[in-house]
C-alpha cells in the first residue's frame, strides 16, 4: 500500500455554495450594526439634539477666549454630523456661566456660507443645578443627512476675582472618560493690564509669556483632556506692587 497523503477534491459548484452559506450568516451579525446610526461620541461644550434621532455626534470643537480686564470674549466652534438618513430638526444647547451673554451664532451646513441666526430665535433660561447658571438654547432648521454641521457661537462672560486670584470657567466634556485631544482645541489670550504674577489651572496647560502683561495660554499638546469645567486661574501684581511691575 502507498503511504502517500490522499487529496481531497471538492467540486467548484460545492465551494460556490459553501462561500455564499458562509456569506449569508455573516451577512446576518453584521448587518444590524452597517445599518445603525453612529453614536454620539462623548459631549463637549455644546450638544446638538434631533428628536427621536438624539445627540448628534461632535465632530470638532474650538473654543478660543480673550480676556481683557474682567471680560472675556469667547469664540466656540463645533462641527457636528448628522449621520441619519434624512433630514432632521436639530436643537442646539450650550451651558452659560453666571453674567453670560449671546453676542451672535452663525451656522454653515456643508460647504455652505455661514448664517447668522435671528437674535430673538434663541432661548437663555436658567438651570435648576446651579442658581447662577444658564442654558442658552437654539432650534434649527431641517439638516440634511451626511453633512457637516459648523456652528459658531459667540459671547461675553465676566472673570471675577476672589481674593486676588482671578477665574474664568469655560465648560469641557461631560462625561467620565477622557477625550481625545483631536477632537478638541481651547486656546486663551490673556492681557492682564497688569503684569501676570502666576497662572493655573484645573487641566493640564502650555502657558508662554508674550510680555509680563499679555500670555497665551492653550492645553497640554498631546495629552488627554479630563472630562470637566476648564477653569482658568491667574493672579495680577497689584499697582502699587513694585516688585510685580518690575517683571
Amino acid at each position: 500500500m502507498s503511504n502517500a497523503a490522499t487529496a481531497i477534491h471538492t467540486s467548484p459548484g460545492l465551494r460556490r455554495r459553501s462561500l455564499l452559506f458562509l456569506g449569508f450568516v455573516a451577512a446576518l451579525f453584521l448587518l444590524p450594526v452597517l445599518l445603525a446610526p453612529a453614536e454620539a461620541a462623548q459631549p463637549i461644550a455644546g450638544t446638538l439634539t434631533a428628536g427621536q434621532g438624539g445627540e448628534l455626534p461632535s465632530l470638532k470643537t474650538e473654543i478660543r477666549a480673550e480676556i481683557r480686564g474682567d471680560r472675556a470674549e469667547i469664540t466656540v466652534v463645533q462641527v457636528f454630523l448628522n449621520p441619519h438618513r434624512q433630514a432632521l430638526e436639530a436643537c442646539y444647547r450650550f451651558p452659560l456661566y453666571r453674567d453670560a451673554a449671546v453676542q451672535e451664532m452663525r451656522l454653515a451646513i456643508g460647504e455652505g456660507a455661514e448664517t447668522a441666526l435671528p437674535e430673538a430665535a434663541p432661548l437663555v433660561r436658567k438651570t435648576a443645578a446651579d442658581a447662577g447658571g444658564q442654558e442658552f438654547v437654539q432650534r434649527l432648521p431641517a439638516l440634511p443627512p451626511g453633512q457637516p454641521v459648523r456652528i459658531v457661537l459667540r459671547y461675553r462672560q465676566t472673570v471675577p476675582a476672589f481674593r486676588g486670584m482671578h477665574e474664568l470657567a469655560l465648560p469641557l466634556a461631560r462625561g467620565g472618560e477622557a477625550v481625545d485631544p483631536g477632537r478638541l482645541s481651547l486656546k486663551v489670550a490673556l492681557h492682564g493690564g497688569l503684569p501676570v504674577r502666576s497662572v493655573s489651572s484645573s487641566h493640564a496647560l502650555r502657558a508662554r509669556p508674550r510680555s509680563p502683561w499679555a500670555w497665551d495660554i492653550g492645553l497640554a499638546p498631546g495629552r488627554s483632556i479630563a472630562p470637566g469645567d476648564f477653569v482658568l486661574r491667574y493672579q495680577l501684581a497689584e499697582a502699587a506692587d513694585p516688585e510685580g511691575l518690575a517683571l
